[in-house]
Parts: C-alpha cells; structure tokens; sequence
C-alpha cells in the first residue's frame, strides 16, 4: 500500500512528509525487492513500513531513486542494492536500527551520496560497498558500533575527508580507502592500532598511494599518532616512508622543554 502523496502518515512513530511514498509491509515475504517496487510506481522518494527484513539484491539498482527511508525491521541490504543510483542523496535509518549486513557493491557509484550514518549492529563494511561514491564526504557510526570488518576497497575513489575508526574494528583490508585524495585524517582508538600492528603497519596495503603523503597526519583518539606513509620517488611511484610513532603530546611537550634546557646551559657555560 502506498499512501497518497497529500496524505500524512507515520512511519516508526514519526510524522513522513506528505510528499513521500510510503510502501507498507502487507504480510508474508519480508523480502523487499524491485518487482514490489516497480508494482508501486517506482517512487523516487521512498520510505519502507515496519515489517520489512530484508532489500534484495540488484533492488534499486540503476535507478532514479533520490531518497529512502529505511526501517528498524530490515537486517540486511543486498549486493548491489543502491549500485550506481546517480540521484541518490539521501539514506536515512531508524536509530534503533537492526541492520546487520551491508552487501558488495550496495553503494557503489552512488555519486551524489554526501553523507551516511550506519546503524550500530553493522559488522563488515564489505567489498567495494561505497566504492566510487565520489561526493561522500562523510561517514558517521553510530555510538556502540559493532563494526569488526573494513573490506577490500569499501570506502574506495570517495571524497572523504575524515572518519573515526570505531573501537571494535579488528581487520582493514587491502585498499579499503584506496585513491581518497582529499583523505588526511583518520581518528582511531589505541586498541585498534594495537590489533593492526601499527608499528609495522603496511599503509600502501591498507589505505592506498594516494591517501597520505608526508605531511599528513594520522590522530589517535587518546593520543596523537603521526603516519608519514609514501614519499614521492622518480617514476611517479611511492614508497613507505616511515613507520608509525606512537608517542603523547605530553611527552613531547617533556622532550621539547629538555632539549630548550639543554640549548640554555651549553650557552651559559660558552659565555
């Protein structure tokens, strides 16, 4: 059922604009795909009712949708499901969500996607979910995120900026920020850099060539962490440049004082 577009209805206890198709869960499949899409007109400002499980994969995909709304009752989003939905900007989730899977390639090429919160129950970010997304500036989980899993080239060609590294993350896989040229900085919990070996962190593996470059830096949450990863090399070619450093601001701070008391001594006993 699909409301009318002059009619208000509630969706998860809140007021849907009047102007949004509200496709309901009638009962039986939970599966949500393109047919019952289709069979409703393809509206291109969606929002799904309670009740449904699951979008299949290859649901929206090469499609003129802008904007949806998705429910506390979906647990998965399929392989490809939003793949190169040029007009989408807007993916919005209940703040009790239940998501638990985001599929390959859900996101890919989405190009006019600025921004996406993912729900707290993700666990894998998978391969190339948001791959291409080039105007995604940013990407916020949610408090308690569960998220263990950055695969290969999820977060790959997008316009991050910035993104806080969740505490439970275990693995960052093989380009997972790839080719983000405007990435320089990463907020990530000590206990991550711990799981990652960070003191021997492979960064071409793990973040691509094109993410840092000297001068970049790469913060901690409880402490700054520098990662000066490629240097520019004959051949257009980089290479690790060196490994991470763990150290606190206020050690340095200490080291900087010694060393200033250092200088004014030996000058002292020069006069």
């Amino acid at each position: 059922m699909v409301f009318g577009r002059n009619r208000r209805s509630i969706i998860g206890g809140r007021e849907v604009r009047p102007d949004i198709a509200v496709i309901n869960y009638p009962g039986g499949n939970s599966n949500f795909t393109k047919e019952i899409w289709a069979e409703h007109g393809s509206p291109t400002d969606v929002a799904l009712g309670d009740g449904w499980s699951s979008i299949r994969d290859f649901t929206f995909v090469d499609s003129d949708l802008q904007k949806i709304k998705i429910p506390t009752s979906v647990t998965s989003i399929g392989n490809a499901a939003f793949e190169n939905t040029l007009k989408l900007v807007s993916v919005t989730f209940n703040p009790d969500s239940e998501l638990k899977t985001i599929g390959e390639n859900a996101f890919k090429d989405a190009k006019a996607l600025t921004t996406i919160e993912i729900p707290s129950g993700v666990e894998t970010i998978n391969f190339a979910t948001f791959a291409s997304a080039s105007s995604l500036t940013s990407v916020i989980f949610q408090p308690n995120s569960q998220l263990k899993i950055i695969d290969m080239y999820a977060f790959s060609n997008t316009d991050l900026r910035t993104i806080d590294i969740p505490k439970s993350v275990q693995d960052i896989r093989s380009n997972a920020f790839y080719g983000n040229a405007n990435l320089n900085t990463i907020r990530v919990y000590p206990i991550v850099l711990d799981r990652l070996n960070a003191d021997d962190l492979n960064l071409q593996a793990h973040f691509g060539i094109n993410n840092f470059d000297e001068n970049n830096m790469f913060f901690g949450i409880d402490h700054p962490v520098n990662i000066i990863s490629m240097v520019d090399t004959q051949g257009g070619r980089r290479k690790p440049h060196s490994r991470t450093r763990k150290r606190g601001r206020k050690k340095t701070t200490q080291r900087r004082r010694i060393k200033r008391k250092t200088r004014r001594r030996k000058t002292k006993q020069r006069k």
